[in-house]
């Protein structure tokens, strides 16, 4: 499941840049509850945020209500 949900992630987020693998690993992790949004360097916090919001997920991880 995790492989999927990187794969996913990656396919999705892909944008380029230095910092976008970091990001796509950390909303990687984050869905799959091995990290939380409190553990997400400032640097990328915003980035990762914003992702998160265009999967459709909140910064805890869980899918937003509709």
């Amino acid at each position: 499941m995790l492989r999927f949900l990187l794969w996913l992630t990656f396919i999705v987020l892909r944008r380029g840049g230095d910092i976008m693998p970091l990001v796509t690993v950390t909303v990687t992790l984050i869905i799959a509850g091995r990290r939380t949004f409190a553990q997400v360097p400032a640097s990328i916090r915003d980035a990762v945020e914003a992702d998160l919001l265009a999967l459709g997920f909140g910064t805890d991880g869980k899918p937003l209500e509709v």
